[in-house]
């Protein structure tokens, strides 16, 4: 059964760290649905009214140990799907997260780039008019 033994016998158990503490584990034994567990081992016997009707309540029971052991089974996959949508909701925003700083850089970077390329060319601008201004009086002088 979910969470633990149940009538039917239970068959091994695995724990599962669903979070990223030790309080998100959810231990999963899932009972034994077979025969032998549902029936306890005894012969279905269909050959007297009295006999049939016992095996139609030996059936009946095994029905409903099965159909716990179905909702137990239920549960469990709803519990996986929430924390794997948790997980996967947690991954996506660290990666919007890794995603803004990256762009932020990015353009603060540019910024920069640009701001030197500007005074860069300024500096060529000003060393270009000096070199003419003294290739104007050199002409005058000579």
């Amino acid at each position: 059964m979910f969470g633990g033994g149940g009538s039917a016998g239970s068959t091994g158990g695995l724990t599962f760290q669903l979070g990223s503490t030790s309080q998100a584990d959810v231990t999963v034994n899932i009972g034994s649905a077979t025969s032998t567990a549902l029936f306890g081992g005894a012969n279905l016997n269909i050959s007297t009214a009295n006999a049939a009707g016992t095996a139609a309540a030996s059936v009946g029971s095994a029905i409903n140990t099965v159909t716990a052991l179905r909702a137990g089974v239920g549960a469990l996959e709803s519990q996986f799907n929430f924390a794997a949508a948790a997980i996967q909701s947690s991954t996506q925003n660290e990666q919007a997260a890794a995603g803004s700083l990256l762009d932020t850089n990015i353009a603060t970077e540019s910024t920069k780039f640009a701001t030197e390329q500007v005074q860069l060319q300024a500096g060529i601008s000003v060393l270009a008019q000096a070199n003419q201004e003294l290739q104007g009086l050199l002409k005058l002088i000579g």
